[in-house]
């Protein structure tokens, strides 16, 4: 009888393990391309504040020749394993030790007074802002209905008074319209009402996922209250005009004071824009009543130093940032930015939160100064120059995630800075002109 012999276990042992040996120098591979891409761009192309060329060039070869003698040692004819894996893992350890590294100081400490919001019933006051606002208890967010923009192609002009026939007509012609949704927003104009009698609006704004004033509501009010106050106007009550416009500009006021972001600021400005354009018609085509004119004086009147609002402008999102991106494991803020670089976060330490709020607290500084002089060409050099010192590929570099949240977060400021004196100098116009 002929025996079979099973078959040899030796071959399959023996492909396990060059699978193995193969895996492993893969690996040892891909970590040396890693660790000469941080060090060749901590080389040739530093973040800001790098140290000088010899010192970058030391660690360098520190980083590198761990990595280095571990694939070279597993390829010799003897291979030296275990004195190449100590150097591998000394590299690897000062590689991750250089990434966390951060500034020692925060060079911009945050602590505006306006944006600290402090003062007796500011939680209050924040509660109120937030009556219309989406995924907040309570709000009525859910009860106001929109229908198609009525203005969505017809609007006061702020300067341009040769284009106020054509709104006038406009609106005339839809007043049926205008009259019933004013009646609709008897709600919002009583959150409107109850804004502008308060003293101050706090803006408690902490973290990516705080709700913020809502815009709607207010930019719905404020569309028909311009329409109706010219309508009133023309109808010969010029003081029912005045009182039906100066809500809207004084609770824009008064959200701008302590505004924490840019977004509450600009909407505020926008909204103190659309009210003194339409204050300006109805002078321009009534006879306002010296008791009213003292009202419009008393509204226009700065509520805070148009120079501090200036600044406030650029520090308002710094200051804010600071506390955001002190929290970048906030779920909400991940979810925002799924599939970004941020999820990196959850493996390597590429996040210096000092490192990262001490540039952007340079160019909010600097930003600030020029904003407050007005000098535009300033600012747009500066901000050219900080986007130029700001590494934009995703090549492996320390902080990679602090410059993908500078690249994604810094907003160009000029244009902003633009309306903001446009509207301060309509501003002293019309109170000249009382």
């Amino acid at each position: 009888m002929q025996t079979t012999t099973a078959p040899s276990a030796t071959p399959r042992t023996s492909l396990l393990t060059r699978l193995l040996i193969a895996l492993r120098n893969f690996a040892l591979l891909l970590v040396l391309l890693v660790v000469v891409a941080f060090a060749a761009t901590h080389l040739f192309a530093p973040n800001p504040g790098a140290s000088a060329w010899p010192i970058r060039l030391l660690l360098g070869v520190a980083l590198v020749i761990g990595p280095g003698l571990a694939f070279g040692g597993v390829f010799g004819k003897r291979p030296q394993i275990w004195p190449p894996y100590a150097a591998l893992a000394a590299s690897l350890a000062l590689l991750v030790i250089w990434l966390k590294h951060d500034d020692p100081v925060l060079r911009h400490p945050p602590g505006t007074a306006a944006l600290r919001s402090d003062f007796p019933d500011a939680a209050a006051s924040h509660t109120l802002t937030l009556r219309y606002s989406s995924n907040v208890p309570g709000s009525l967010h859910d009860t106001l209905k929109y229908p198609a923009n009525l203005f969505l192609r017809s609007s006061p002009s702020f300067e341009k008074i040769e284009q106020d026939a054509e709104w006038i007509a406009f609106i005339t012609e839809n007043r049926a319209k205008i009259e019933a949704r004013w009646l609709e927003l008897a709600p919002v104009r009583a959150w409107i009402d109850d804004m502008a009698a308060a003293p101050e609006l706090a803006d408690h704004f902490q973290k990516f996922s705080d709700p913020i004033v809502a815009f709607k509501p207010l930019r719905e009010v404020s569309n028909y209250a311009n329409a109706l106050a010219v309508l009133y106007a023309l109808d010969g009550h010029p003081d029912e005009a005045v009182a039906t416009i100066l809500p809207v500009f004084t609770a824009a006021q008064k959200l701008e004071v302590h505004g924490r972001t840019l977004v509450r600021r600009m909407i505020s400005v926008v909204l103190q824009k659309n009210a003194l354009t339409t204050l300006r018609i109805v002078l321009d085509h009534s006879e306002v009543s010296p008791a009213a004119r003292a009202r419009i004086a008393a509204a226009l009147a700065p509520a805070y130093p148009a120079e501090e609002n200036a600044r406030l402008l650029f520090l308002c999102e710094y200051e804010t940032s600071t506390v955001v991106f002190g929290n970048l494991y906030d779920s909400t803020l991940l979810a925002a930015f799924k599939g970004n670089e941020l999820s990196l976060l959850h493996y390597f330490p590429l996040y210096n939160h000092t490192a990262t709020m001490n540039l952007a607290g340079d160019l909010a500084t600097d930003l600030a100064s020029l904003g407050v002089r007005r000098d535009q060409a300033g600012i747009v050099k500066r901000q050219a120059d900080f986007a130029a010192s700001i590494p934009r590929s995703f090549w492996p570099r320390k902080n990679l995630v602090g410059f993908v949240l500078l690249n994604m977060s810094t907003p160009s400021f000029q244009r902003v800075t633009e309306r903001y004196w446009e509207v301060q100098d309509y501003r002293a116009a019309l109170l000249k002109r009382l």
